[in-house]
């Protein structure tokens, strides 16, 4: 019985190859770090984008006169 190592290995690929895999490895979870952060993003966008839709609309219902075309009156803004 070997008793050198515990597991066989399938393949061999060396130090220099376990290198490369682990880097490889490495590269692929930073890029699915970065599309993680970006739809995070995203979604602040979105949410964002519907929040002034949302404001914009409280105003329109309270202040009719101020709001023309779902455009702020000039007028209003210093």
């Amino acid at each position: 019985m070997n008793t050198k190592y515990l597991f066989q290995p399938i393949i061999y690929i060396g130090r220099v190859g376990a290198w490369v895999l682990i880097g490889l490895l490495a590269l692929i979870g930073l890029l699915a770090l970065i599309a993680a952060l970006a739809q995070a993003d995203f979604a602040d966008a979105i949410r964002t984008a519907q929040t002034i839709v949302h404001m914009l609309d409280c105003v329109s219902m309270d202040y009719p006169e101020f709001v023309c075309d779902g455009v702020i009156s000039p007028a209003v803004i210093p």
